[in-house]
């Protein structure tokens, strides 16, 4: 799993230094659901330690059923950001940052 997070280190480096595109999107094609769902928490908890403000991610919907979200139609949160599954988004993830985030 050091290799996940060293990714969610590059990620959250990326969302902090890159304001565009917004949302950032990943593919999710080489990680089963269980893995995904670390790698999200990681960078949820990487961007919480570097200040980066997150409104929200957007999860494909097995990958929030590994978070112990509903797999549609539901929204919980990850620390203090907020997931949502979305159908539209197989094997993908979005990362959006807060409007004030600079």
């Amino acid at each position: 799993m050091l290799e996940l997070r060293d990714f969610a280190l590059k990620i959250a480096a990326t969302l902090q230094a890159v304001k565009e595109p917004d949302p950032l999107r990943l593919e999710l094609w080489n990680h089963t659901p269980a893995t995904a769902a670390y790698l999200i928490a990681a960078v949820i908890e990487e961007c919480g330690d570097a200040d980066i403000a997150l409104a929200k991610v957007r999860i494909d919907p097995y990958v929030a059923v590994a978070m112990d979200n509903p797999a549609t139609g539901g929204r919980r949160s990850y620390g203090n950001v907020t997931i949502e599954a979305d159908a539209a988004l197989f094997q993908r993830v979005e990362f959006h940052r807060s409007a004030g985030c600079s």
